[in-house]
């Protein structure tokens, strides 16, 4: 409870020397806004609005308009209705859109780097105290012409569910997964299942017709497409930190006034401050509805436990050696070196 305490207070002194310095880097920039002048800038998600899975996007837009005096706003576009999934990057890299509101895996092929995200257990302030937002920000402009707003990693994390009792590794021979991410194809198909990918929202409907036994999401995302009713056991044990991300289109950053600029750093920090109590809240209240709905929370030994999760972050960390070996080392050291390189064994997430 007393590293919790610490690490809120650290988070909140972290925010308060970055918002003390905002005037000096608006003073020393040589753009402002034009008096009157309002700017609209236009996001989609990956996920339909009303989703668990884009709380906090509504309380950034607020933040915007209000610290801006309505200059600037955050307009939605739309969710999967609007662009699919799997092309957001692209609108966003071509200024179809101006941001978007993703996930790191979704990205994966392109952005590798973004695989460091998963193996780190920290909250969005530990991230930028380290320094990791800082050098995946660099990347993310370098690699991919995106401006990083901010993230929900530490907000969730993803968990196993399944229509099979799994209480040993043993259990997992022979059994269907849905795994979201690489990672965890490699992990259970070394325990002797056999893996595949469905999009998202298809979910509901393919286990229905019972083309896989288990699938890997985050609390929210099980509650967000009403999965537990046809779920089900929930393995409580983290398994990955895998982040949503805001992402914008860099000449769009580039061209908004700093003081504008300014307003969306300010508002990320004090979004990402304020969703990490919220989710927690929330996933009481999910996991309550869950277990309402017929949902059986199951576990494994602790030692089984271990062996899994060390399993999915070894090959975490050699995918990332593999496909971005120029920014293994100083990605590997800010998370490992920090002391956030392995998530617990067991007991509540955000650890204490």
């Amino acid at each position: 409870m007393r590293r919790k305490r610490l690490l809120t207070l650290g988070g909140a002194i972290c925010l308060a020397l970055i918002l003390a310095a905002l005037p000096f880097m608006s003073a020393c920039a040589p753009r402002e806004g034009a008096p009157g002048e309002a700017i609209q800038l236009k996001i989609a998600g990956f996920v339909p609005w009303g989703n668990p899975n884009l709380l906090g996007l509504e309380d950034l837009m607020e933040r915007v308009a209000e610290k801006s005096n309505g200059k600037l706003t955050i307009e939605w576009v739309g969710g999967p209705e609007a662009i699919p999934p799997m092309k957001i990057l692209d609108a966003v890299q071509t200024g179809v859109i101006d941001i978007g509101r993703y996930s790191a895996p979704f990205y994966e092929a392109v952005f590798p780097e973004g695989i460091a995200w998963a193996n780190a257990w920290m909250r969005p302030w530990e991230a930028r105290e380290t320094g990791l937002y800082d050098i995946m920000n660099e990347l993310h402009q370098e690699k991919l012409g995106l401006y990083l707003l901010g993230s929900t990693s530490g907000a969730c994390w993803y968990g196993l569910s399944s229509n099979v009792r799994l209480e040993s590794l043993d259990d997992f021979a022979g059994v269907r997964i849905r795994a979201g991410a690489k990672a965890f194809m490699e992990a259970f198909q070394a325990l002797g299942a056999s893996t595949l990918y469905t999009p998202t929202a298809e979910q509901y409907s393919a286990i229905e017709r019972g083309l896989f036994d288990a699938h890997t999401n985050a609390l929210g995302t099980v509650m967000g497409f009403s999965l537990y009713e046809v779920t089900k056991y929930f393995m409580e044990m983290p398994m990955a930190n895998y982040p949503g991300t805001y992402i914008m289109n860099l000449d769009s950053w580039n061209r908004l006034p700093t003081n504008l600029q300014n307003v969306l750093i300010e508002a990320s920090l004090e979004n990402e401050l304020w969703l990490q109590p919220e989710w927690q809240r929330l996933e009481k209240e999910w996991k309550q509805i869950c277990l309402d709905g017929g949902m059986e929370i199951i576990s494994l030994p602790p030692d089984e436990a271990e062996q899994l999760e060390t399993m999915i972050f070894n090959v975490l960390w050699n995918e990332l050696r593999a496909k971005a070996p120029e920014n293994f080392n100083r990605l590997y050291q800010v998370v490992v070196g920090n002391g956030y390189g392995h998530p617990p064994i067991s007991g509540p997430y955000p650890p204490k």
